[in-house]
């Protein structure tokens, strides 16, 4: 029998990496991993969990990222052309993982 978790690994690290250029970092969570393999090994459910193991395996790196919400401040006048201001408001945190893309 194949471990399709090993199959995930060989195939993710051929894509990315633990380590790079800043241009090359991306902040993703573990549902946006999922989402590439979700669909890639017929008759095995891969789980979100598969996905976390497989980079805690990998030993990649966690961040606290910081999510906001676009409040409006001030509403404007449609009818005098005043229009909406608007201002990020940090709204929450969550971990995300660290991955570098390769190119």
């Amino acid at each position: 029998m194949i471990d399709y978790k090993e199959i995930m690994m060989t195939l993710f690290q051929k894509y990315f990496s633990k380590t790079g250029e800043e241009w090359q970092m991306k902040i993703v969570s573990t549902m946006y991993i999922y989402k590439l393999f979700r669909q890639l090994i017929p008759g095995e459910t891969v789980t979100e969990h598969d996905a976390f193991e497989m980079l805690q395996e990998l030993d990649y790196a966690t961040i606290l990222d910081t999510l906001y919400d676009k409040v409006c401040i001030n509403c404007g006048d449609q009818d005098e052309g005043i229009e909406p201001d608007y201002e990020m408001k940090e709204s929450g945190k969550v971990f995300k993982w660290v991955i570098f893309e390769k190119v």
